[in-house]
């Protein structure tokens, strides 16, 4: 396959809707969207499950010749084995850097796979955009301190995500875990899985509202959690999903994402150190 955009244009310039994929391709990102976004509910001992079906998906798309799938197939993948790994799993965040550089090394790789990869723009953001991109910070930022301050949830796990540390390194911290959080979580969903979407149903309302509640769902178990917080998360990601589409790149909702999760590591770093 031959490359739309050269090298050298990654980062740069706007997202332009991919190719659609065949049938067959299109049935595979499918099934790779729905395994991720359901993991969300199913407990950890589902994982080995979880990694099986994403590795055949994977080889399915292979097999089929599209490297959206293949995209979907390998960072998905990387999500669930890497966190598994002996001495890995434990060491929060290097398990997001890993699965980060490995996933950037294949694509990197193997031109195939680099070739297809349109979503890695950061688009370009007027007036309208910050302006959107203040509302839903304030918004969730008002949506996450009022769950974090009215549930009866258990957060007792989210302790080990707050080292020790010396006090004054916590904002630093804080600052750089956030700034990483929310780009990981922006490439798997604003990128990779929004991209691959695309390339099987077309770009449009359904992928953005797929997107959506895929990443809500995906969020069950994490802050906020439970229903509600897969109703709120979900509501997120509809709105960095709609700075993705108006921006036609990555920076906007990276950047509202990066405030969205200072507010949570700040709430759960009160929670903490208030003990």
């Amino acid at each position: 396959m031959t490359s739309t955009s050269s090298d050298h244009r990654l980062l740069a310039g706007q997202i332009e809707p991919p190719p659609r994929a065949s049938v067959g391709g299109s049935a595979v990102i499918l099934a790779i969207f729905g395994v991720c976004a359901g993991s969300g509910p199913l407990p950890s001992s589902a994982n080995t499950a979880i990694i099986a079906v994403l590795a055949v998906a994977t080889l399915a798309g292979l097999a089929v010749r599209c490297p959206h799938a293949v995209h979907a197939g390998v960072l998905t993948l990387l999500c669930f084995g890497i966190p598994r790994l002996p001495k890995v799993g434990g060491l929060w965040p290097l398990p997001l850097v890993i699965i980060l550089v490995v996933y950037g090394v294949i694509v990197r790789s193997w031109p195939w796979l680099r070739a297809s990869s349109g979503w890695l723009r950061k688009g370009q953001i007027d007036r309208t955009s910050w302006i959107l991109v203040a509302s839903f910070v304030s918004a969730s930022a008002i949506s996450l301190i009022v769950w974090r301050f009215w549930t009866d949830a258990d957060l007792t796990d989210f302790r080990q995500f707050v080292p020790n540390v010396p006090l004054w390194t916590i904002p630093l911290g804080i600052v750089a875990f956030a700034a990483l959080n929310a780009a990981f979580e922006e490439i798997i969903w604003r990128g990779v899985l929004m991209y691959a979407l695309e390339a099987a149903i077309g770009p449009g309302w359904v992928v953005w509202l797929l997107q959506g509640v895929g990443f809500g769902i995906w969020h069950y178990a994490g802050f906020p959690r439970g229903w509600v917080g897969v109703g709120l998360a979900t509501i997120f990601a509809l709105m960095m999903g709609a700075l993705r589409i108006r921006g036609k790149g990555m920076l906007a909702p990276w950047i509202a994402h990066v405030f969205a999760d200072v507010t949570i590591f700040i709430l759960v770093a009160v929670m903490v150190l208030g003990r």
